[in-house]
């Protein structure tokens, strides 16, 4: 299962998916050769403030990765929804903080900071694209 969180505002209309969370969706493709489940919910207030204020630090990481360099003389200012917002992390720290904000917001969020796949709009913004899949043995 995959999960999509956005910003969505708390009074989501209820779920359609008899049984399943409010903001769940599923479905096949053609033929049901592929089966999905998509859950859109509201990222708690920590963990949103804290991508919002180090989007610049998210953009400099996803740039420094593209060019395989990372430039030093830059402050990360980031801006996001015309709001000018200074970093509080350096990139080097970005990945410690993000778990610890993820482990101090607990529940289904305690664990997902190693489950991220991306990051929007445009690669750095505060909706979350979360690989919610369980672990599947193999038989062998």
């Amino acid at each position: 299962m995959m999960e999509w969180h956005t910003t969505l505002s708390v009074d989501m209309a209820p779920t359609k998916t008899f049984g399943a969370p409010r903001g769940t969706i599923k479905g096949t493709s053609f033929q049901n050769i592929v089966s999905f489940t998509i859950r859109a919910s509201p990222i708690p207030v920590l963990l949103l403030n804290f991508l919002l204020d180090n989007t610049g630090t998210l953009n400099k990481l996803l740039h420094d990765r593209q060019d395989g360099k990372a430039d030093e003389d830059e402050d990360g200012v980031g801006m996001y929804d015309n709001i000018l917002r200074k970093p509080n992390v350096k990139p080097e720290q970005f990945w410690d903080a993000l778990r610890d904000k993820c482990k101090k917001v607990g529940g289904e969020w305690a664990d997902n900071d190693n489950k991220i796949w991306a990051f929007g709009p445009q690669k750095t913004g505060s909706c979350l694209l979360i690989d919610a899949r369980k672990p599947k043995a193999f038989a062998s």
